[in-house]
């Protein structure tokens, strides 16, 4: 849920379609957790088109040619995806523990890895969802030799904590 968020990074709209949309899940249990704990699957979506309004501010148009997520129950899960945002070739790969300890409140140990031309970003450590809040322990590069939106110079490596939701200082 974005209701988390503070009020000028919360979207505005959100908006998606896709082409085809494939996949298997599976799970079973007693209760929510442990049937969170069970699923079993994969997804595959083609020519996902998506664009997200911020509050004034001008939407963020993109699209994935390819989004594969993959979910292995007490083992690691994984996700990745290629495409277009706002107009630029990228890809993006998530991966991390079994989904149940993220969805209990329990640190998900994670690593991330995002490329476009020029720009790169990795981050690895854990994060935490209790409740409406997110919990993030995270050490991450950015690297990129073109302007950024945010007052950061062109490359970094930092340690993020936080606890809270709001902002923390990047580079």
């Amino acid at each position: 849920s974005t209701a988390s968020l503070p009020g000028a990074a919360r979207p505005a709209a959100l908006a998606a379609s896709a082409r085809s949309l494939r996949g298997q899940l599976r799970g079973s249990g007693a209760n929510p957790a442990a049937i969170v704990a069970s699923l079993r699957g994969e997804l595959d979506a083609r020519d996902l088109r998506w664009t997200i309004g911020g509050s004034g501010r001008t939407p963020i148009a993109g699209r994935f040619d390819v989004v594969r997520l993959a979910l292995h129950g007490t083992n690691a899960s994984s996700a990745e995806a290629s495409g277009n945002i706002a107009g630029v070739a990228c890809s993006m790969r998530i991966s991390g523990g079994a989904a149940a300890p993220l969805f209990s409140g329990e640190p998900w140990p994670m690593q991330l890895s995002a490329n476009c031309p020029h720009e790169r970003v990795s981050a690895r450590g854990s994060i935490a969802l209790v409740g409406r809040r997110a919990t993030a322990d995270l050490t991450f590069d950015v690297v990129g030799d073109r302007s950024v939106r945010w007052p950061a110079p062109s490359a970094c490596r930092r340690s993020f904590r936080t606890r809270s939701p709001r902002a923390a200082r990047w580079c």
